[in-house]
């Protein structure tokens, strides 16, 4: 019993250690570390265009195989997103439309600064949504001239676009204007598409 209280006790002052340095590294980053107060992770709204789904239990009775398959076929779709989802051969079209340069498209890239530099979308902004206090002044002030702002991260399993698009909604901006592009950055590269590396290098 002496050394399971010994053991304990060294790991639970390991932790407080750990806690503390965590903290002070936290501290000396300044505005890049983790802001204590914020909900990274928030919870994704609904997409209000959608009819909400009735809740099922055994009792209602066995279930009919070409339904169920119908309601997979639903949760894969784009519109099983909260957000409008659109797909590369959209986010193309978006991207060559003419009045895009002029600011009436926007594109958004929800990575990190590493991903961002070694590539992304030509023209898009950079607004990594765990850093959003750095990049957010600059995506309003031209969010306010867009009619369309196209979100993106990696692509796949990432969400740092789902969260990022919260925040948007959450800072104002209209849910209508926003677009998310589930594909995201490996979608893009997939299909052969221009990209931009650092600030503005093409390829």
């Amino acid at each position: 019993m002496g050394i399971f209280k010994r053991t304990l006790v060294e790991v639970l002052a390991l932790g407080v250690i750990g806690l503390g340095l965590g903290v002070g590294a936290n501290a000396v980053r300044g505005s890049g570390g983790v802001t204590w107060s914020r909900n990274y992770f928030k919870r994704i709204p609904p997409d209000p265009r959608l009819p909400a789904r009735e809740s099922t239990s055994a009792a209602a009775g066995p279930v009919d195989q070409k339904t169920s398959n119908a309601a997979a076929e639903s949760d894969s779709s784009p519109q099983a997103y909260p957000y409008h989802a659109v797909s590369t051969d959209q986010v193309c079209e978006v991207f060559n439309d003419p009045k895009t340069p002029m600011g009436a498209n926007l594109f958004v890239d929800a990575r990190s600064c590493e991903a961002f530099d070694e590539g992304h979308i030509p023209g898009a902004l950079h607004c990594d949504h765990y850093r959003i206090e750095e990049f957010i002044d600059a995506v309003m002030a031209r969010v306010a001239e867009a009619d369309k702002v196209i979100v993106y991260c990696e692509g796949g399993s990432c969400e740092d676009s789902l969260y990022l698009c919260a925040d948007l909604v959450e800072l104002g901006v209209s849910y209508d204007a926003i677009c998310l592009y589930p594909g995201g950055w490996q979608a893009w590269v997939d299909a052969g598409l221009p990209t931009e590396k650092g600030h503005g290098e093409h390829e």
